[in-house]
């Protein structure tokens, strides 16, 4: 007996023992896929955990939309509010976990991708001369090309497909929305493989950018709630030549539809969408691709709507990045496409893919130097570092009142290197209860009404129109970096300074707005042009201490805003 329970003894020892290790093991494996997780999603500060809960409100509402939100249907004054579509197409769901952005890849022969079956190549980044090819008909997505385009093509040396690629303008765009499948949050529509090779994928914010740093550094760290400083362009998830459109990318496009008096049909496909109201004008052949939430049960209108991620952040610390948005309505045949920083980075998005030109600028988010190609098309090289000053200045003085301002030459022109201060009706010193008014206009100039500001400036000078600050802008680098080189290097709030690489010292002034409330000094920087845009509106150029870019916006004449004047 004693044999017996010795024996029953030692078998249930020696099974407690075998399930003990095979518990450990498994919490092995669970801690090393985790650790995989958290690795995919790097973050500027530290992540005490991979997963992010969210609220059943799965949209953060941005802080400043309504001032930010740009339209450019020709038909349509698209306000920030009506950006927002349809409770069908932003579903919101209960609380789920949401596992960090990855943007680790993975190779893949899937038969959505009509990739021959022959072909076992991996995702590689270098070139290869074992491109996979298609036939015509192997692609669904090229049944809604526009036939009276003529068309490029393209190959990802990655996966070997291929795609359709179309001019506009100075840009070449994809034609057709990007299929690369990753190993992380990508997604096809209602999660149906065949949906890819119609609508290519949908890529979370995070995954566009490829905040893991597998093909670039540009958008490396840039996840849901970290905060990064992107290096444009940013290649992201496209392929090798190609980069992530930023917000100015695809404002070109904006701009051309404006000045060709085309509508936001011109956007859509001629046969994809529910009002067939596209009519495809440059071959862009948009898809109503929808969009997913971050629960992954509600993917939004399919053939009704489109969004496109891009690379450009918002003022939404962490949570938010600009999305192209566009809506067409089935039954009215209404269509508005606008440039949102209403959605979250958690939502999965289509991308489409830019080819860099010859003159594209590669900025550093890792440094407070910015290194520029003086080889790059009508680019200037800085002439300003942190050890010397090899600017060239000279000496306003505004015989009016007497004062004086610092003048600098940058490229072919000569620029204020201070705000104007010249004291006239609707030119008003910033208010604030700490500090004197007529201080902070010897130190920060005026914040003018529009009208006002046409007519501020000293004789021999005059207020910039739109496209004289564009000039400014491509000979620093490109909009996309152009705040970074321009700011001054003191005064931004959160160390949002710049390097000031060329002496003009943009200062954050901030704004007075219609009633006459004050912003925010040391955030903003807003100066007016002398370019109207419609009866109440005129274009402006917005600065934000968080973002090197700058951008050309559209606002209110009533507004307070700085001034630059440039010698005629």
């Amino acid at each position: 007996m004693l044999a017996m329970r010795f024996i029953f003894t030692l078998i249930i020892a020696t099974l407690l023992a075998a399930c003990t290790d095979y518990v450990q093991k498994m919490d092995d494996n669970f801690d090393e896929w985790e650790q995989a997780q958290q690795q995919a999603e790097l973050s500027s500060s530290s992540q005490s955990s991979s997963s992010v809960f969210l609220s059943s409100d799965s949209r953060e509402k941005s802080s400043n939309s309504s001032k930010k939100a740009v339209s450019s249907s020709s038909n349509n004054k698209a306000s920030s509010s009506s950006t927002k579509s349809s409770s069908s197409a932003k579903a919101t769901s209960s609380s789920s976990k949401v596992t960090s952005s990855s943007s680790l890849t993975k190779s893949s022969s899937s038969s959505a991708k009509a990739v021959s079956s022959s072909s076992s190549k991996k995702n590689e980044v270098s070139s290869s001369s074992e491109n996979v090819q298609f036939s015509s008909s192997s692609k669904a997505s090229w049944v809604y090309l526009n036939p009276a385009i003529s068309y490029g093509e393209m190959t990802d040396n990655r996966d070997g497909q291929i795609y359709k690629t179309v001019k506009i303008g100075e840009q070449t765009w994809m034609a057709e929305n990007l299929n690369f499948e990753t190993n992380n949050k990508s997604y096809c529509f209602n999660n149906e493989e065949s949906n890819c090779a119609k609508y290519g994928r949908l890529y979370t914010w995070g995954t566009s950018m490829d905040s893991a740093g597998v093909y670039s550094n540009g958008g490396k760290g840039c996840g849901y709630k970290a905060e990064c400083s992107p290096a444009y362009p940013v290649r992201g998830i496209c392929p090798e030549g190609w980069h992530l459109p930023s917000k100015d990318d695809w404002e070109k496009i904006f701009d051309k539809l404006k000045n060709e008096r085309e509508g936001d049909q011109a956007w859509l496909s001629t046969s994809e969408f529910d009002c067939h109201c596209g009519t495809d004008k440059y071959g862009l052949s948009i898809l109503g691709s929808a969009g997913r939430d971050y629960s992954g049960n509600n993917f939004g209108g399919a053939s009704r709507t489109a969004f496109f991620q891009t690379s450009s952040i918002t003022s939404n610390t962490g949570t938010h990045s600009y999305t192209l948005y566009i809506n067409a309505e089935p039954t009215n045949a209404n269509v508005y496409a606008s440039m949102t920083e209403d959605w979250s980075r958690l939502y999965a998005f289509s991308v489409r893919c830019l080819k860099n030109s010859s003159n594209s600028v590669l900025t550093s988010n890792s440094s407070a130097v910015v290194e520029v190609s003086s080889s790059s098309t009508g680019i200037v090289p800085p002439c300003k570092t942190s050890a010397e000053d090899n600017c060239e200045y000279g000496e306003l003085k505004d015989d009016r009142d007497g004062q004086t301002y610092k003048t600098v030459k940058i490229g072919n022109q000569w620029w204020m290197a201070e705000n104007l201060s010249y004291r006239t009706t609707g030119g008003y010193c910033y208010n604030d209860p700490f500090n004197d008014p007529a201080e902070n206009c010897r130190k920060e100039g005026r914040l003018y009404l529009w009208e006002v500001a046409q007519d501020a400036c000293p004789s021999g000078w005059h207020l910039p129109s739109k496209e004289e600050w564009n000039t400014l802008f491509n000979v620093v680098g490109g909009s996309d970096i152009a705040g970074k080189m321009l700011k001054s290097v003191n005064d931004w709030y959160n160390n949002g300074n710049g390097v000031d690489a060329y002496g003009f010292s943009l200062f954050p002034a901030s704004y007075r707005d219609v009633v006459g409330n004050y912003y925010s000094i040391g955030s903003f920087a807003f100066f007016w042009s002398s370019s109207e845009y419609d009866e109440d509106k005129a274009y402006d150029l917005w600065l934000m201490y968080k973002n090197d870019s700058v951008g050309l916006d559209k606002y209110d004449k009533s507004f307070g805003y700085s001034v630059r004047c440039i010698k005629d």
